[in-house]
């Protein structure tokens, strides 16, 4: 998976999660940020 991949599928998910939790954005914020770096951590690891 490419960066740009990458940030479109954060992008939609974010968009996604807003439409589904919007009173509870921050939460989603915060749930999307927590999993991009565990993804990250983990793509990182693997290369």
């Amino acid at each position: 998976m490419s960066i740009k991949q990458l940030l479109l599928a954060m992008a939609t998910l974010m968009i996604v999660a807003s439409t589904y939790a919007w009173p509870s954005l921050t939460q989603v914020v915060d749930w999307v940020v927590s999993w991009a770096m565990d993804w990250c951590l983990t793509l990182a690891a693997s290369t």
